[in-house]
């Protein structure tokens, strides 16, 4: 260690800020627990941060030569991976070196310096964010807007390509039930990936955009991003309903009744937004998961009470329309059914929720981690 490294008061990477004065890992603005063997460690890996850090120089500078195993190490770096937020499977920070030791692989390491202190627990975007917070209203909202709308295009890319994937199983699906020509199979799968990609854009605009706007609007509070989550679907549910049906009345003289409406989107939004809430923020993966689970359980409640989502609102189409191709019915004998009833409605539902869920969480995160602005937790 140099003299310039003696005299750093602590070091800020992603969203994590090792404060080496107070010995403590800040992250997302909060105090992570590490003791004290375990905070050495993560020191040496930053200060030697490009560069293999073998295990023989761990035992030796952390243990001071007392006894360790291999596997008190790897419960070491474990928990550093924990507190800090990363993942050993895909490594942001910490990768390791089979049989031979540990690298801190994030470049973009900032040394902080005593006068930086004040404002260096937490990343920059989140110190802007606080600074947000303590404004009227009027003045929090022109701070936190861009943030809301990244959070809204990230939930809405990844609302899209979910619903892509979402599109090519049920086209794919229908084609080969249907036994149709390469032709119609091909233009059946543009129709539903096209359907797809619309539907999960407009759904992650508006559960994200309302998770991201509720978050802000009730000051960093976690169970408002769940409320905001809600709205935003519902919003968007009877939106889609509005339009869509009179879209179909005006041109074709239809009036469709029990398409996907504002219920459903709430009820969609709501649990998208709690699962998120309810996994936790150590690490990303845990809130995709979370989201996914929460949008699926939500979906197949819905199916079983009646409710419509995607493929039971292109059934009501389909029914209104004598040569639709798009009619759910094909599929129903994959479940055991004779037409499109609340099994198959469950189980398409299931996938629905789950592909939605984690396809808007996972772009919600992307985004953020590309402007430097994590999902708070969500």
């Amino acid at each position: 260690m140099d003299q310039s490294e003696a005299q750093v008061a602590g070091y800020r990477f992603g969203d994590v800020y090792l404060d080496v004065r107070n010995r403590q890992v800040w992250r997302d603005g909060r105090v992570f627990p590490l003791n004290s063997k375990y905070f050495d460690a993560l020191l040496l890996l930053v200060r030697e941060r490009g560069r293999l850090v073998e295990k023989q120089r761990l035992f030796g500078e952390v243990w001071e030569g007392v006894p360790v195993t291999d596997a008190a190490l790897t419960q070491c770096v474990k928990d550093i991976r924990r507190q800090i937020g990363d993942d050993a499977s895909n490594p942001r920070y910490i990768k390791t070196v089979p049989k031979h030791g540990y690298i801190f692989i994030f470049d973009a390491v900032e040394a902080v310096s005593e006068g930086e202190v004040a404002v260096s627990k937490v990343p920059r975007w989140r110190a802007e964010e606080e600074e947000a917070l303590k404004q009227p209203w009027g003045g929090l909202w022109r701070a936190g807007g861009r943030a809301v709308a990244r959070q809204g295009a990230g939930g809405a890319a990844g609302g899209a390509a979910s619903g892509m994937v979402g599109g090519f199983a049920l086209g794919g699906g229908l084609a080969m039930a249907r036994h149709v020509s390469a032709g119609e199979a091909v233009s059946l799968l543009f129709v539903m990936i096209g359907l797809g990609a619309f539907i999960g854009a407009a759904g992650g605009l508006g559960v994200s955009g309302g998770m991201a706007a509720g978050h802000l609007t009730l000051r960093r509070g976690r169970w408002g991003a769940v409320v905001g989550g809600a709205v935003g679907g519902a919003m968007v549910g009877g939106v889609a309903q509005f339009l869509g049906v009179d879209a179909l009345r005006a041109l074709f003289g239809h009036r469709l009744a029990g398409i996907t409406g504002a219920f459903e989107g709430a009820a969609v939004g709501l649990g998208t937004s709690l699962g998120a809430a309810l996994a936790g923020g150590d690490g990303p993966w845990r809130r995709i998961a979370g989201a996914s689970a929460g949008a699926m359980c939500a979906a197949v409640s819905l199916s079983l009470i009646g409710g419509t989502l995607f493929s039971g609102s292109l059934e009501v189409l389909a029914r209104s329309f004598s040569d639709s191709q798009i009619g759910m019915d094909p599929l129903a004998a994959l479940f055991g059914e004779a037409h499109f009833g609340r099994t198959t409605q469950a189980v398409l539902g299931a996938l629905e929720g789950a592909l939605f869920g984690g396809g808007m969480m996972g772009g919600m995160i992307v985004t953020s981690r590309e402007s430097r602005v994590q999902s708070h937790g969500l």
